[in-house]
């Protein structure tokens, strides 16, 4: 695997130290899964000094694992990440944009697809009602701040019990309107009522003016939360009351058909996967 000439350094808002570290993990593939630093830093063209430095700062975010006798080196459980955030976030997408487009259409509901890996929920398609004057939410938020809406709540409210409990222990829950909830106890029972239910309100917790209704997407082969489809409405229109009423079966039919796909779909997947093998 010779050293390839980089054409990118010169271009404006260009790493060469992200390319670096990056450089280091392409090194590893099925047909040569071990390295040691010596073979990494001959390869990529780089100094034993600054390979080291790279290699090592993978190893603690746990994208590589070096054996502590050997000293040799393969990827690392994180590494997984990439690859099923990836995989889920695109057949995500791709199953729920004909049901979400048929939602808006019928109810002219501002829709939002979330897909959720290890600590951060993103935005993965949306759909906006006519004039209906809804705010928009970042595309992405870590888990330290999905207590502020309603498709955070409704991921919360099924992580596994360790999980969620180590989420309580280390949030600090800071106020954005005078709705928000900063009562840790006060949090759980509300996702404890979510996950009962099967959805999750936000009353203008995050943004005065905005509230909203959402319902978790479950990986049913695994039980593991992997993202939410929200409904967002302007509270110069609806009430939590009204949204309550007209919408929830709406979304949690919705939430369940995404699940129900996802899960025909990895069925599939291993079905052919066992076909080739």
């Amino acid at each position: 695997m010779p050293k390839k000439p980089n054409n990118n350094a010169s271009k404006p808002y260009y790493s060469v130290s992200l390319e670096r570290g990056l450089s280091i993990l392409r090194c590893f593939t099925p047909d040569r899964p071990v390295w040691s630093l010596k073979h990494i830093s001959e390869t990529i063209g780089l100094n034993k000094t600054s390979t080291y430095r790279f290699a090592n700062t993978l190893v603690q975010l746990g994208y590589l694992k070096k054996d502590p006798q050997t000293k040799l080196m393969q990827l690392g459980p994180q590494i997984a990440t990439f690859g099923l955030g990836y995989f889920y976030s695109n057949t995500l997408r791709e199953i729920a944009r004909p049901l979400i487009d048929e939602i808006s259409n019928t109810y002219n509901i501002t829709t939002e697809l979330a897909f959720y890996e290890e600590d951060t929920i993103a935005v993965v398609y949306r759909r906006e009602a006519v004039e209906a004057f809804v705010p928009r939410f970042p595309i992405s938020r870590r888990k330290q701040q999905l207590y502020l809406s309603a498709r955070g709540k409704a991921i919360l409210s099924h992580l596994p019990p360790k999980e969620f409990l180590e989420f309580i222990d280390g949030i600090k829950l800071l106020p954005k309107t005078e709705n928000t909830i900063t009562n840790k106890k006060d949090l759980i029972t509300e996702l404890e009522v979510t996950k009962k239910r099967g959805y999750a309100l936000n009353n203008e917790e995050w943004v005065q003016g905005l509230i909203a209704i959402a319902s978790p997407i479950i990986d049913i082969h695994t039980t593991k939360v992997i993202g939410a489809v929200c409904f967002d409405f302007s509270t110069i229109h609806h009430s939590i009351g009204t949204i309550e009423r007209e919408f929830a079966d709406v979304l949690m039919k919705t939430a369940r058909d995404i699940s129900q796909i996802v899960e025909a779909r990895s069925r599939m997947g291993a079905m052919n996967l066992e076909n080739v093998q």
